[in-house]
This record gives C-alpha cells, sequence and structure tokens, in this order.
C-alpha cells in the first residue's frame, strides 16, 4: 500500500502536466512585432523559438516553448495579411518526436464565427540548420472505377484500381526571421 502512495506522488506531477491539444484557439494577449521582438531578443534558449514568416498565408508568428507543457510549442500570430487573424491566436502547436528533424504538429484548419478550429495533425520538418520547417500534410487519394457492362468480366474483373500520378509541389513552410539583425525573411 505504501508503494502505491509513492508511485502516485511520483506520477501525479506528470499526469497534471500533460498536454492535450485544445479543439478551439485561443487568443493572447499583448502579440505585436515589437513585444515579441523584445521578448525574444532576451529569452532565445531553444533554437525553434523565434519568429517565423509563413509565406503561402502571409503571416508572421512566433514559436515560443510552452513552459506549462514539457516537450510542446505554441504558434501564435504577430501580423497576418488577413484582417480576420487576430494578433496572439493561438495557429496551431508542435510536440518534440524522437527524431531530431521532425516534429509534431497541429494547425488549425477551420474558422467558427470567429474562432480557429478542428487541430489537424501534420509532420514538422525542420530543414537547413533550422531555417526552414516544411509541413507533409495528410493525405488519402484513391481512385477507382466500376464497369457494370465489363466484357469478358472474369478476366478483366468490374472493379480496377489506377495509380495516379500526382504532380510535384512545394511545400508549405515556415522561414525563420532572424530578431536580432533584420525584420525581413531569410530565403535559401
Amino acid at each position: 500500500m505504501k508503494s502505491l502512495y509513492i508511485f502516485a506522488i511520483l506520477i501525479l506531477p506528470a499526469l497534471l502536466q500533460s498536454f492535450s491539444i485544445p479543439e478551439k484557439a485561443e487568443v493572447l494577449k499583448g502579440y505585436d512585432t515589437k513585444s515579441v521582438k523584445e521578448r525574444l531578443s532576451k529569452n532565445i534558449n531553444d533554437k525553434l523559438e523565434g519568429l517565423w514568416y509563413y509565406p503561402d498565408e502571409h503571416i508572421t508568428l512566433a514559436i515560443e516553448r510552452m513552459e506549462e507543457a514539457a516537450g510542446y510549442y505554441r504558434l501564435v500570430a504577430v501580423e497576418a495579411e488577413d484582417t480576420a487573424i487576430d494578433c496572439g491566436c493561438v495557429l496551431g502547436y508542435m510536440e518534440e518526436s524522437a527524431e531530431n528533424d521532425k516534429l509534431r504538429l497541429w494547425l488549425y484548419s477551420g474558422i467558427t464565427g470567429d474562432q480557429l478550429v478542428r487541430p489537424v495533425e501534420c509532420v514538422a520538418n525542420i530543414e537547413n540548420n533550422y531555417s526552414n520547417i516544411t509541413i507533409d500534410k495528410p493525405t488519402v487519394k484513391i481512385r477507382m472505377s466500376m464497369n457494370i457492362a465489363q466484357f469478358l468480366p472474369s478476366i478483366f474483373g468490374r472493379i480496377r484500381i489506377y495509380p495516379r500520378m500526382e504532380k510535384p509541389e512545394i511545400k508549405p513552410g515556415f522561414i525563420k526571421i532572424d530578431t536580432k539583425e533584420q525584420s525581413t525573411p531569410i530565403y535559401f
């Protein structure tokens, strides 16, 4: 009984610290480019932390380590071309993984009213010595055809599955902005 009590005391902090991705994005106060640059210039302890630019959506965002959840990062909008996105809006979360150059990434994929909703899990790939993060989106693609009046159905069958050739595409992702030297994205 005493060992069970000791085990509960040791495991309780870990259980309390566990983090689950919220279904709705929160909006944090005090996020603008100037205040984030000031905060980051004093407290950057990690290569991922800093200002990043998301060219596909024209958003500047801050990636910051979450103190309340070990191994997690928060992605927060700092500037956005789309006025529907508030400064301080949490765009998603990242979690460290066993692979040094990959993180689990959740990005909010929908809007309900004025709130981001439906986090979708992706893979974030760290590239170019922490200067770029590319995103592998989840995909499911199947193409089938069925011909009821197929000539010689016993030979050719009625259902066919075709491979679909995908055209190459540029992966979406983030470009790190060096907050100490300049305020424009670094392109490679």
